[in-house]
């Protein structure tokens, strides 16, 4: 079924780029934790959805990466799975580029690319499931560099292919290639293509690195299959790991931060809340609460005022981050994947609408709803410029926000 394959594209976090403000350079937003940093959008307004442009666009699971005026995402053409960038304003291609057969749907999931690209300093890099991991000019969509995962650069291919987002820390893109013995994680030089390392003794699946700050540092916090680990992105040496336990044969979340030492672990199944400590260096992980067989989902959570919103199953719900106990839950709106923006969740509905949910504890509000779609999309949106990001399997489109106040 495709509910089985939802997680395709809520799983990753990625790059570190050079860029302007209100830019979404990579899945998830500016800071890999599927929030919107602007403020003053929705609060104390009546506000609405208007569309700007929508065009058709193939098969495929990625997210919307823009900066500037360029934005990028990845699907198929019918023959080839394709990168692809076009102006932000018209929603016209720029170029594209071909990285390969068509990765086909199988096991419930549908055809094309599932990664996201990620954009940094004036490059795109991008990875298809077959392992194809390319660099290319933003501007012209030019191959600087290409490596093949599982072919040219040791890795173990996952069920339903590649799907690690790449990310950047200083010269390094380092993606998850999850293979025994210590090739969990490899990083190559961002320009050169160049290995530089690879590191990490465990198996992953669909998740990708997670750029973490501590000490005024930028480290590289992960989950693999088995494990939280902390990594020096410099020579990929593993600081501390801490087996996790909630383990699942479809990994595919990020560690979900709740303030600078808790978090969140998540897989289908199951869910707990965490806190971190450390000594000497070496981080000691206490578990706070865990909710088995809970989950049922491929949403990854955000965090807000204490509390975890989540889409289980189809239901919109919010959790207590202190102690993992259920506040509500509503079968409205339905849908895939949430992104967090100025106090609100922004949800793509099964019915193609696009809903903004007020984020409270208090019960579910639904502030706005507008039609774009006809069908259901798998996907957050992403938003950039002041615009929201959107696509399904079929289509993509640019849709503003107005005052319904003024109409």
């Amino acid at each position: 079924m495709r509910k089985t394959v939802a997680f395709l594209l809520l799983i990753s976090l990625a790059g570190n780029g050079l860029c302007s403000d209100g830019d979404w350079p990579h899945y998830r937003g500016p800071n890999r934790d599927g929030i919107v940093p602007v403020k003053n959008l929705l609060q104390g307004k009546s506000f609405g959805f208007e569309t700007d442009w929508i065009r058709d666009l193939g098969s495929g699971y990625s997210s919307v990466a823009v900066v500037g005026d360029t934005g990028v995402t990845m699907f198929s053409n019918g023959s080839s799975d394709v990168v692809m960038a076009f102006d932000a304003a018209s929603g016209k291609e720029k170029w594209h580029y071909d990285l390969g057969p068509v990765y086909k749907g199988h096991s419930g999931s549908r055809d094309g690319p599932t990664s996201t690209p990620t954009l940094h300093d004036g490059i795109v890099y991008a990875i298809d499931p077959h392992g194809t991991f390319v660099a290319l000019s933003l501007e012209k969509g030019e191959k600087l560099w290409a490596h093949h995962l599982g072919k040219d650069v040791t890795a173990r291919v996952p069920h339903y292919g590649f799907n690690t987002v790449p990310t950047v820390v200083g010269d390094a893109v380092i993606v998850m290639t999850g293979a025994k013995p210590d090739h969990a994680f490899t990083a190559f030089d961002r320009k050169s293509g160049k290995p530089l390392w690879n590191s990490g003794n465990d198996t992953t699946t669909y998740q990708s690195p997670f750029i973490w700050k501590r000490e005024g540092k930028q480290h590289i916090l992960a989950l693999t299959d088995h494990f939280l680990m902390e990594l020096d992105p410099k020579d990929g040496r593993v600081l501390w790991q801490q087996e996790h336990t909630i383990l699942d044969n479809e990994s595919f979340t990020p560690p979900v931060m709740m303030g600078t030492n808790k978090l969140v672990i998540m897989h289908r199944h199951m869910m707990g809340g965490y806190e971190l400590s450390w000594s000497g260096g070496v981080a000691t992980m206490k578990e706070l609460w865990r909710l088995p067989k809970y989950p049922q989902t491929y949403s990854i959570p955000v965090y807000y005022q204490d509390h975890l919103y989540f889409l289980r199953g189809q239901f919109l719900t919010c959790l207590n981050a202190e102690n993992g106990e259920e506040v509500w839950k509503s079968r409205p709106p339905g849908g895939r994947a949430l992104t967090l923006m100025d106090g609100h969740l922004i949800i793509v509905a099964n019915s193609g609408e696009l809903t903004a949910v007020e984020a409270t504890s208090e019960g579910y509000r639904e502030k706005a709803r507008f039609k774009v779609f006809s069908e259901e999309s798998y996907t957050p949106i992403s938003f950039a410029h002041g615009h929201i990001f959107m696509r399904n399997l079929k289509q993509m489109a640019r849709v503003k926000i107005v005052d319904r106040a003024k109409d």
